[in-house]
């Protein structure tokens, strides 16, 4: 005996099920609840790593900013920093460490963390505060949190090899193109509100994330510390 068929020809038994509406497929609000928790959650799971620990001490110097006024280690008592290095005629890294410093500086701005920044030259006998001050202007600086630092040639090479640990060469220009070139560190030096060293981040996008972070700890130290 023959199954009953439809009026198409199609056997009863074999007629399309009914689809359910995507409102009641469990999938659909899987991947919408995923999408909708998840970075809700990201900032409480995000490793946030602790203060770093003092790696030396910043000697006594004294320097020049963009304006012309002293600016040493009593200018940088009570406040954490981040310092990179740079000079105005760099075509190469120096724009972006100092794109970097930018991007810290409207970060903490927006989180309202007061966190300073400090640029300083290498090349001393070429950046007078005029010439600083008008590549400041370029990334927008506000220098009630960041200042561009110069002076005396032996002393910034003091406190460039001596004071922050790291290398400073001798200008160099090249003949056919004219690019001047001064070896220095891509690093950025978080320094604590006692003058203390914390660490040495890069420039990248894990690197400001880390200085980021880690300079928030130490800013969290220091309360924690005056609150005793």
């Amino acid at each position: 005996m023959n199954a009953p068929t439809d009026a198409g020809g199609a056997s009863a038994d074999e007629a399309p099920k009914k689809k359910e509406p995507w409102y009641q497929n469990p999938w659909v609000w899987g991947v919408i609840f995923g999408l909708l928790f998840i970075p809700l959650i990201r900032p409480l799971t995000r490793r946030v790593p602790p203060p770093p620990p003092v790696l030396g001490a910043l000697p006594a110097f004294e320097l020049i900013d963009q304006d012309g006024e002293p600016f040493g280690t009593e200018q940088m008592k009570g406040d954490v920093w981040v310092v990179g290095f740079f000079f105005v005629e760099c075509r190469t890294l120096c724009p972006r460490i100092l794109a970097a410093m930018n991007t810290l500086e409207d970060k903490y701005e927006d989180m309202g963390f007061d966190v300073r920044l400090l640029a300083v030259s290498v090349d001393p006998e070429n950046d007078t505060p005029a010439r600083m001050k008008a590549k400041a202007a370029e990334y927008g600086v506000d220098h009630e949190r960041w200042s561009f630092v110069t002076g005396d040639p032996a002393t910034v090479r003091t406190v460039v090899e001596g004071g922050f640990k790291t290398a400073m060469g001798e200008r160099i220009t090249d003949g056919a193109s004219g690019i001047v070139d001064i070896a220095h560190t891509e690093k950025l030096v978080l320094v604590d509100w006692q003058g203390g060293l914390r660490g040495y981040y890069s420039i990248d996008e894990l690197g400001l994330d880390e200085i980021y972070h880690r300079s928030r700890h130490v800013l969290k130290q220091q309360r924690e510390l005056e609150r005793k």
